[in-house]
């Protein structure tokens, strides 16, 4: 697949959620828990499989400035460092109440 209009697409999907396309492709993938990427199943096409494999392969280059916390994942994001808290501290992640939780809200 083109890396650069892969690379656009992913932008929108972030930036523009409210774009006609991106509510589509929400509505027919929802996101999946505790992250920014879509749920797929087996029986997902093989362009949202493609496009969805090279989406999950920028989140996980991305890392996140805090600002007000407001849309970064506590625990699921890489906003501290080289690699989630989740990874970072698989114990304590376990043991949490709230494993969905935000930065803002922390």
């Amino acid at each position: 697949m083109n890396l650069a209009l892969l690379t656009k697409w992913v932008w929108q999907w972030m930036d523009n959620p409210e774009t006609l396309w991106v509510r589509l492709f929400r509505e027919r993938y929802p996101l999946a828990a505790g992250s920014h990427l879509p749920w797929l199943s087996r029986r997902s096409s093989g362009l949202c499989k493609g496009w969805f494999t090279g989406m999950e392969q920028f989140v996980h280059a991305w890392t996140w400035t805090a600002g007000d916390g407001g849309s970064i994942r506590f625990w699921s994001d890489r906003w501290c460092g080289e690699e989630s808290l989740m990874s970072r501290f698989p114990s304590m992640y376990h043991i949490a109440t709230n494993q969905e939780g935000w930065v803002g809200k922390a």
